[in-house]
């Protein structure tokens, strides 16, 4: 998160919000700081339909066992999301999964599993 980012902005938001639109729900939301380690981010733009090519690209043919990990993490969760894809953009993934099948390290064979 940005380091301008923080619970008096959060907070100003909410209850702008709120007097806007009277949703009850939004006074749910907090401001938490979760420090989790290392981590990787890749920003795709353009259609659901061509974020497996990234995928592929950028995240799957890492060396690095967490990015890899990573990469059949977001490919679980595209799978999940777009329910509405066709069957042909998740057929890449397995042509992905097939070929890392054989890494034997913990992270990516349970990822890969």
């Amino acid at each position: 998160m940005p380091d301008f980012v923080n619970s008096g902005i959060v907070e100003k938001a909410r209850e702008e919000v709120f007097k806007k639109k009277g949703i009850g729900l939004i006074r749910e939301i907090k401001f938490e700081k979760i420090k989790e380690g290392k981590c990787v981010q890749i920003l795709h733009t353009g259609p659901y339909s061509t974020e497996p090519e990234s995928l592929e690209k950028e995240w799957s043919e890492r060396d690095e066992e967490f990015v890899k990990r990573a990469g059949f993490a977001l490919m679980a969760w595209l799978a999940f999301k777009d329910r509405y894809a066709e069957n042909e953009q998740f057929e890449k993934f397995l042509l992905i999964i097939k070929r890392e099948a054989a890494d034997n390290r913990n992270f990516v064979k349970k990822a890969v599993n």
